[in-house]
């Protein structure tokens, strides 16, 4: 038994050492994921706004006619949340069920966000590009041109 204990002493020395170093392999590895996708949730930014549907000029039937940081609310303007998503869109949210809401909405002409609305961003500007987006669940995401 005497002559098998220097063994034995290397042999657990050996698996406590390989044992450590992947346990700091993974540790390193999980920490890494795990702060990298907390952090581009937590970078996402949205805006308090007043969305008022309908299509220019008239700002009749389904569309987006205007976005503003304040204004009324009423049956055609609701409030709402506009935010920048990791992709480089533009997403809404509202919470009330748009007038004449429909699974499509259309921007008819490009938009672009006032400044203010684009600074809030964390942007120089912010104009959501004409086109046919799906609406679903109050939401929609737009394509847009955004400067940073």
């Amino acid at each position: 038994m005497k002559k098998y204990r220097p063994t034995l002493k290397h042999g657990f020395v050996f698996a406590a050492i390989c044992a450590l170093a992947l346990a700091a392999l993974v540790h390193t590895l999980v920490q890494k994921s795990t702060s990298a996708s907390a952090l581009s949730r937590a970078a996402r930014i949205s805006v308090s706004v007043v969305i008022k549907f309908g299509k220019p000029p008239e700002c009749k039937g389904f569309g987006i006619c205007q976005i503003t940081l304040g204004g009324s609310v009423n049956k055609q303007a609701l409030k709402g949340e506009l935010s920048l998503e990791d992709d480089g869109k533009l997403a809404i949210k509202v919470a009330e069920k748009a007038p004449d809401e429909q699974p499509t909405i259309v921007v008819t002409k490009d938009l672009d966000l006032s400044p203010d609305i684009a600074r809030k961003l964390g942007l120089k500007s912010a104009t959501i590009q004409q086109g046919s987006y799906s609406f679903n669940g109050g939401r929609a995401v737009f394509n847009a041109r955004l400067a940073k």
